[in-house]
């Protein structure tokens, strides 16, 4: 659907409900990819997220809500307790999306790397790669700490040695791809379980002119082969570890783990379950209450099944 049709719209539906604090970013990005116009996320007095998500009128509502206890499920099953309950639809007024999408500017991830959404202008200086992300469709903006912290790496990576192919877990928007192209690696593969990811994530690609650089897959990295001099793994610290022997076995030797997604707090938790799975930490990067963490591993442990 295209800006300027979502701007002649004069409804909006909201869905509103709760869930755990650990799982705000991964439940947010996931209506984003179900073409929400707008979700903001509020700390409740006993700890917990209200989330609210916005969406234009002809969207089925009903079935964003069937999608969204699926997605509940998911979680439940294979990372941890979502605590997604409490889920209610209302009207809401229209130029909340509007307010939003003002108050969306172009951001700096990494030191070269702009993420601007499709409406505003950015002039890039010196050696700045600008990037073009819409918000209102996408997984992921480049608005969130864990995906500079992401982009940090990817740019150290490739400044100290070549980085022929790099694999992104769970590629959401494809924005991590997008700019480890731009910024010199040679190909980039993502995958994702989910079919609207795989979809945005392969538009952004051709929207950034390097689609014959980006494969986009749908699946698990169980279906993925192939060694990897760089994988990136943005995600609950739950599933990292919960595949951790996996991406093992897709790295290069001598590759690198790009593991974000992970509270501060948690840093040490995982340091030492991707230390049990034979990883060796490398790099350390904070921001705010995220951090990012990179790995190296034994030649002889990696790339073990092709």
């Amino acid at each position: 659907m295209r800006l300027e049709d979502r701007d002649r719209m004069v409804k909006y539906k909201r869905v509103s409900f709760r869930c755990s604090r650990e799982f705000k970013d991964l439940v947010s990005d996931f209506l984003l990819g179900l073409d929400a116009v707008m979700v903001a996320a509020e700390e409740t007095q006993d700890g917990w997220i209200g989330i609210s998500a916005d969406f234009a009128e002809e969207t089925s509502v009903g079935g964003v809500v069937e999608r969204l206890k699926g997605y509940a499920a998911f979680l439940d099953e294979n990372v941890g307790a979502s605590g997604i309950e409490g889920i209610e639809v209302e009207d809401v007024d229209p130029e909340s999306w509007q307010l939003w999408r003002e108050g969306l500017k172009p951001v700096r991830v990494g030191r070269r790397v702009v993420v601007r959404p499709p409406w505003e202008p950015f002039k890039p200086e010196g050696e700045d790669i600008v990037i073009e992300i819409n918000p209102s469709m996408s997984f992921g903006t480049g608005h969130h700490e864990t995906t500079a912290l992401c982009v940090g790496f990817i740019e150290d990576e490739v400044e100290s040695r070549p980085v022929r192919s790099m694999l992104d877990v769970g590629c959401g928007s494809g924005i991590l791809c997008v700019a480890a192209v731009k910024l010199g690696v040679g190909e980039a593969t993502g995958i994702d379980t989910d079919p609207v990811a795989v979809r945005e994530a392969r538009e952004n690609a051709e929207r950034n002119f390097v689609g014959g650089e980006i494969r986009v897959v749908h699946g698990s990295i169980e279906g993925v082969g192939g060694v990897y001099d760089l994988i990136a793994a943005n995600m609950t610290l739950e599933a990292i570890v919960k595949m951790a022997q996996r991406i093992l076995e897709r790295l290069a030797p001598g590759g690198r783990l790009i593991a974000s997604g992970i509270p501060a707090a948690r840093k040490d938790e995982a340091l030492a379950g991707l230390g049990r799975a034979g990883f060796t930490p490398i790099g350390v990067r904070v921001d705010g209450e995220w951090v990012g963490l990179l790995f190296g591993v034994e030649g002889a442990r990696a790339g073990r099944v092709v």
